[in-house]
């Protein structure tokens, strides 16, 4: 009964919140927010297609032009609660994820439920620490990162394994299995969990809370552990492997010029996280996110005021959180608790650690407080409070207000007014222990809906209600499910509109966007070659590229707000105001080049003629698509020039750089500027504001339009700052008559592909002179297996990122498969782990049934 309840309360209580914050099913609020609503919904839309389409785990077609997923799925998708959203079509996720938190809220209070009656035994006061847990602090702050909450509900499992094992001398299963899965489901996590739980291990062998007859005793209890660990990080090798070589790929944010030992906060403000409402809404930076409860964090201060409880149990806390907070405050500390990477946007991801301990040593001070209870230690509490909150009063704490305050105040009274009643008289103790559950269930409901309140300052606003994400998603899918029903082969598509960067996954396309942290440099450093957005972070479509660009990756279809597109494009279908555009020019997937192709030079900055150098290696044609604009003069306005900086003469009147084009030719033109890092700037074309450049969003190439020889067109940026540098500025015409004479060129070479998953793909290539290498504008990966008529050939790298094998001429069947290597590498370990644990279950089965048996 009480395991239920230990379910049920916190779940009840996750859906007032949501039902006070009128979320979806409740209201017209979306629970959409941060990474949440731009990357994290759109990935469950494409697990979803995993179930019901023809994409694997392997790889997808679906981020930017193509990459492994294997180690993209092992941080963002494995979290088994996702199953939940399988019931969910993609317009209702939000309803779904609300859904699923409710559960997962649940499982988190009745797992540390579980944990504190394993060690302490089974009563009804620990649902006041377990419904604590599941609504701690972290849990709403973090709610945008569902990836990371199936692991944290595995956090008490895998102490109560821990605890079993040193109480009993022999491994965990439970501990095992559990660790195992914390890891699989987010290595990100499990990897903090596992550092915490080491911790732990040693704070409770050195404590004496496990009594050890000898030395060898103790040691042979830390071998247990030890091999207990290795087996979990064992069974979890195929994803760890994976995740090992997806992240080789990319340049991860750690600190230039090594460790940093720098403050990360003011550690005097640290625990004002533990106030009433002391979340103000950003997790971006500040303070870790800690709070825990009241109650729970009283009940530590008993347990350390407790004279029954032994000076060294109480030492080896008081260490484990110190090297929890000093994890936190110490830059470098804090770093390597994120496996050695500069956390971007959240910078605590192991908070919730600090809430668990506070939880778990309340409980131990909460069962212990007949024992040691003396009245004066509640005055010691009032006037440590008093003093620390005068102290943030008047430093005026960005995180800690009067209203917090006093709440806080008034929550210590009552829980103190408990507690000496519960230890008055034996009569009072269950009204007392009841009272402490309804206060502690009030004190989760009000901060988790005040936190839940500040997190989404803009929930009501249309753009952002479950309705509009509605019909986006209907009016977009509407779009896509047209084109596939029209057109089954393999090709890409991609759009001028997005909700984000992340929509072909969502909608289960081949697209050239995608935003994530799990990205190839090589992928998005050829993207931005070819004149795409790359912000070194993430690259993706844009609102403009050129259409060589789009032909040479194989975009096929383009679906656009506007009436008409500059490209070469036809009408295709046209929806509530959205229109599908069709390139008779696109290039399939895979297309034939001469030998040359492999010295072509990707270090060329500009990018029309790096694109004229790529279309005349298709068959020794020199192709010039792209020609230049004559720049007939610079202006300088309002600015001084060094090098390649331009720096305002007058900070306070507007500052710009102009080219003056003059027009020879009807034929559309684009323009790229060249710079060696971003900037703010404003670019006008003719006095229209074309928006921002040189930004994360805004910095690739750009349309200029239509002109009529002898007319000229001002082209200017206009200073955001006081400076600015510019490289070189780039303007080219493009002829769609040189370009349709390519393309029919260019497919001389024919190769139709055929999809039979995202990791398997197979083509009929009928190869013609000069054609020497089949090339495919995949990204290029040692995992790719390619046959040609079932011999296995050596894969080149084309373009410092481009997939290609030699072909000889003729026809021939092709057959590609992606095989992670991680798997290859880490399926192994896991079966032989799985296999060892087994085996040493088995052992310990049968020795266990033998002394049975004699006794």
């Amino acid at each position: 009964m009480i395991s239920l309840l230990a379910f049920l309360i916190p779940a009840v209580i996750m859906t007032l919140i949501f039902f006070i914050g009128e979320f979806a099913p409740f209201g017209k609020v979306s629970i959409l927010v941060a990474d949440m609503r731009y990357q994290f919904v759109d990935y469950i839309g494409y697990m979803k297609s995993v179930f019901f389409g023809s994409n694997d785990m392997f790889y997808t077609f679906s981020k930017t032009f193509g990459g492994d997923m294997m180690g993209f799925a092992a941080y963002y998708l494995f979290n088994p609660f996702f199953l939940i959203l399988l019931l969910f079509p993609n317009d209702l996720l939000p309803v779904g994820i609300v859904v699923m938190m409710v559960f997962i809220c649940g499982f988190m209070g009745l797992f540390f439920h579980l944990m504190l009656t394993g060690i302490w035994g089974n009563r009804f006061s620990s649902l006041i620490f377990s419904t604590a847990y599941s609504l701690m602090g972290f849990n709403v702050a973090y709610i945008n990162c569902i990836h990371y909450f199936f692991s944290i509900m595995l956090l008490p499992l895998i102490i109560l394994g821990l605890y079993r094992m040193l109480k009993n001398r022999r491994p965990s299963l439970m501990y095992i299995f559990v660790s195992s899965l914390a890891v699989i489901s987010n290595y990100y996590i499990g990897y903090m969990i596992l550092i915490f739980t080491a911790a732990f291990f040693l704070c409770m062998m050195f404590s004496n809370i496990i009594e050890y007859r000898d030395m060898k005793d103790r040691i042979r209890n830390a071998w247990t552990v030890l091999y207990s660990t290795l087996l979990a990080v064992g069974i979890s090798a195929f994803s760890l492997f994976s995740v090992l070589f997806s992240l080789s790929g990319q340049k991860k944010a750690i600190i230039k010029g090594g460790l940093i030992f720098r403050r990360m906060f003011r550690l005097s403000e640290f625990f004002s996280g533990l106030y009433v409402g002391s979340f103000n809404g950003n997790i971006s930076d500040g303070l870790p996110i800690i709070y825990c409860g009241v109650i729970g964090t009283i009940f530590v201060f008993f347990y350390f005021f407790n004279r029954t409880i032994r000076t060294r149990e109480k030492i080896c806390a008081l260490a484990l959180f110190a090297f929890l907070i000093i994890g936190y405050w110490i830059d470098a500390f804090n770093v390597m608790w994120h496996g050695f990477a500069q956390p971007i946007g959240f910078p605590y991801r192991n908070s919730f650690l600090f809430s668990f301990l506070m939880l778990f040593v309340g409980y131990a001070g909460f069962v212990r407080i007949r024992e040691g209870f003396k009245k004066w230690n509640a005055n010691i509490i009032i006037i440590i409070f008093a003093a620390y909150s005068a102290y943030l009063y008047f430093i005026r704490s960005a995180y800690v207000g009067t209203r917090s305050i006093i709440l806080t105040y008034l929550t210590i009274a009552v829980t103190l007014i408990l507690i000496v009643a519960m230890n008055e008289k034996d009569r009072y103790v269950i009204p007392a222990v009841a009272g402490l559950f309804a206060l502690s269930m009030t004190d989760g409901l009000y901060n988790g809906a005040v936190s839940i309140d500040a997190y989404y300052e803009d929930k009501f606003a249309e753009e952002e209600s479950i309705d509009a994400y509605k019909e986006y998603i209907d009016q977009t899918q509407d779009l896509v499910s047209y084109i596939n029903e029209q057109d089954s082969s393999f090709f890409r598509m991609d759009k001028l509109f997005r909700r984000s960067h992340n929509d072909p996954l969502m909608f289960s396309y081949n697209g050239l966007s995608h935003f994530s942290s799990c990205e190839t440099d090589q992928a998005k450093t050829f993207m931005g070659r070819m004149g795409f957005r790359n912000n070194k972070n993430w690259a993706f479509y844009g609102d403009s590229s050129t259409a060589f660009a789009d032909c040479f990756m194989g975009v096929k279809y383009l679906l656009s707000q506007y009436d008409e597109t500059a490209k070469p494009y036809k009408w295709l279908y046209t929806s509530e105001g959205k229109r599908i555009f069709t390139n008779p020019y696109a290039l399939p997937i895979g297309f034939g080049m001469d030998e040359s192709a492999k010295y072509i030079d990707m270090s060329e900055k500009d990018p029309f003629k790096l694109q004229n150098n790529i279309a005349s290696h298709f068959t020794k044609t020199n192709y010039q698509i792209y020609r230049p604009v004559k720049v007939s003069e610079i202006k300088l306005n309002n600015v001084s020039r060094k090098d390649n900086e331009y720096t305002k003469i007058d900070p306070d009147a507007e500052a710009s750089v102009e080219y003056i084009l003059s027009i020879s030719s009807d034929n559309f033109f684009y323009m790229y500027f060249d710079a060696p890092e971003k900037q703010n700037a404003t670019l006008f074309i003719n006095d229209d504001d074309k928006g921002s450049y040189f930004n994360d969003y805004e910095w690739s190439v750009r349309e200029g339009g239509y002109y009529q020889p002898g007319e000229t067109v001002s082209i200017r940026l206009v200073l955001d700052d006081d400076s600015i540098c510019i490289d070189n500025a780039y303007f080219y015409y493009e002829s769609k008559q040189v370009l349709k004479a390519w393309y029919k060129d260019a497919v001389s070479t024919t190769c139709n592909i055929s999809k039979i998953t995202s990791s398997h793909l197979t083509a009929n290539v009928n190869a013609a002179y000069p054609s020497e290498y089949l090339v495919f504008s995949i990204p290029y990966e040692d995992d790719w297996r390619v046959k040609i008529d079932g011999n296995r050939v050596k894969t080149f790298k084309i373009m410092d990122a481009l997939l290609a094998v030699k072909v000889p001429r003729g026809e021939h069947e092709v057959d590609l498969k992606y095989i992670p290597k991680g798997l290859i590498f880490g399926l192994p370990i896991t079966i032989i782990s799985c296999i060892t644990t087994f085996c040493i279950f088995f052992i310990y089965f049968r020795k266990k049934t033998q002394e049975e048996k004699n006794n």
